[in-house]
């Protein structure tokens, strides 16, 4: 799995300069057929390992939310990662959470 993701964000990073159009049909190209393998693997492993345990969550996981997962490959203005909205947001929760005691 950590292979898969790591030549996914290698991609990302080969075409962060790219304008939108362009990150799309890399994306089709280079990255679709990665997320497909990615996918099948996936798949595969549901039926095969626990769900409670920790890599059965993590699969479970990766199933439940592929659709989510994999969207950013239809549009040149998402990013294959969300962590730059999660370190944004971050102080207003943390506040939030400060005021609820």
């Amino acid at each position: 799995a950590l292979d898969m993701i790591k030549k996914l964000y290698k991609i990302e990073e080969e075409i962060k300069e790219f304008s939108a159009d362009e990150k799309i049909i890399i994306r089709q190209q280079k990255s679709a057929p990665i997320l497909n393998e990615f996918k099948k693997w996936i798949d595969e492993l549901r039926g095969k390992i626990t769900p409670k345990s920790v890599a059965g969550k993590a699969v479970h996981y990766a199933f439940n939310e592929w659709k989510y997962l994999s969207v950013y490959i239809t549009n040149g203005n998402f990013n294959i990662s969300n962590v730059w909205v999660e370190n944004a947001i971050r102080p207003f929760c943390i506040g939030k959470k400060k005021l609820a005691f």
